[in-house]
């Protein structure tokens, strides 16, 4: 139709210009032609786009809530399998028979937490993760989540750490169970891949302004850190930062959904080698009142942190400051020597926190310091029993230590018999308690 149309035109025309005027309008023709044929083209493939992804996405929708139905039909049973392996372990069972006991219900609660991610996976995919938001301590959370892994940290002979930096706000408002989960699954996770040194959790506040306040947790580890390749995709679905390591490859990719469903970020330093530092950054509202959790006595004086690892000096140190002393950090086996010099020197220590055991212990000296007027205090990991230098010390403070449970010790010790002294008597009653554990029954 198109050439005949220029042709018509060219013998009309008559002439030259006829013909080319003709073949331009031919040619105009032709390409709007061919335009309107891949404009309807267009229109039908978008169309079957559309339909394509309605139909991916009523799949995907239809899956997740099988998954999430599935998966809480699955749990049910499952904790009651876990339940009754607990009671079946407090009846009278041979050595073998209690070996296998615990092997079930060690592999019923790695079953349990790889249902526990897939049911929240699909929470998250189907958008029915609901967040609460409620009034909660953010450092008693840190805290914790830290604790969790005590036990397993410290039979690796890790140093497991908690440091709630001052300034940290007493109450805020948001989900204290996912912020525990994210937490929790960062501390486990350089657990898990630290074979020596230290894991350490540190808790600040950023940006505090009226009503609102961001908050940092960065979890540290020295361990084998994450190879640079797989940094880039480390917090996809079934990533693993270190292959053929086991679990489910979820973790992190929860982790990150979770804190994006907060409003927060969290991002991931690390060198193959040199262990890594993840940072999660969460904004919370905050009612009106102190920030510090809890609000710190005051001392004077000095004080004295006696631990093997820098990294506890360093945290013992800060909240000993934070409470007003002046901070001597010595090693445990310098402890004698360096009370004996600070009463020489007339500034005698008020507090000491000791690392236990250490056999290097003078027990007549510090016999001697005790009755000069210093405070033992003595710091062991979970299961560490003190020994005979248990009778000692007037306080024990289990690894890791917490800033409450410092505070409370530091203010119990030092005001024992002065029912109005800073600290109050909840904290001279858990001091007396934990000497009476010592020299008593030795815990």
């Amino acid at each position: 139709m198109i050439p005949a149309l220029a042709a018509a035109f060219s013998m009309e025309s008559g002439n030259s210009a006829g013909l080319l005027c003709g073949g331009a309008l031919a040619a105009l023709l032709l390409g709007l032609a061919v335009l309107l044929g891949v404009r309807r083209q267009q229109r039908q493939s978008a169309r079957h786009l559309q339909e394509r992804l309605r139909r991916a996405e009523a799949a995907l929708s239809a899956r997740a809530e099988f998954l999430a139905s599935m998966s809480h039909e699955i749990r049910t049973p499952l904790n009651g399998v876990l339940g009754l392996a607990d009671l079946l372990l407090e009846t009278r069972l041979e050595d073998d028979q209690r070996e296998y006991v615990t092997a079930m219900r060690q592999c019923g609660e790695t079953l349990l937490r790889l249902v526990n991610e897939i049911l929240d996976l699909s929470r998250i995919d189907a958008g029915k993760l609901e967040l609460e938001k409620t009034p909660f301590n953010p450092a008693e959370v840190a805290e914790h989540a830290a604790t969790l892994f005590a036990a397993r940290a410290f039979a690796k002979g890790l140093e497991l750490t908690c440091l709630v930096r001052s300034g940290f706000p007493a109450e805020v408002r948001g989900d204290p169970g996912r912020l525990g989960q994210v937490l929790a699954n960062l501390i486990g996770n350089a657990v898990k891949f630290t074979a020596q040194g230290s894991v350490e959790l540190e808790a600040a506040a950023e940006q505090i302004r009226e009503g609102a306040v961001l908050l940092r947790f960065e979890v540290r580890d020295t361990g084998a850190g994450i190879p640079a390749a797989h940094l880039p995709k480390l917090f996809g679905r079934f990533a693993q930062g270190h292959p053929g390591s086991g679990g489910s490859g979820l973790g992190l990719a929860i982790s990150k959904r979770l804190v994006d469903s907060m409003g927060g970020s969290i991002e991931v330093e690390s060198e193959e080698g040199h262990g890594a530092t993840f940072q999660v950054r969460i904004p919370f509202e905050t009612p009106p009142g102190p920030r510090r959790c809890p609000p710190a006595p005051r001392f004077a004086g000095k004080a004295m942190a006696a631990a093997r690892s820098p990294l506890l000096r360093r945290v013992l140190s800060e909240y000993l400051a934070e409470l007003g002393f002046s901070v001597l950090g010595v090693l445990p086996e310098e402890v004698a020597a360096a009370l004996s010099e600070a009463a020489a020197a007339g500034e005698p220590v008020r507090l000491a926190l000791v690392e236990i055991p250490h056999p290097e212990a003078d027990p007549e000296t510090l016999r001697r310091a005790a009755s000069a007027g210093t405070r033992l205090a003595a710091i062991a990991a979970p299961g560490v029993d003190p020994g005979p230098e248990g009778s000692l010390y007037c306080a024990l403070l289990r690894k890791p230590v917490l800033w409450r449970h410092l505070e409370q010790v530091a203010a119990g010790v030092l005001n024992l018999g002065e029912p109005g002294a800073a600290g109050g008597t909840r904290a001279a009653v858990t001091a007396q308690r934990a000497c009476e554990a010592l020299r008593n029954s030795r815990l």
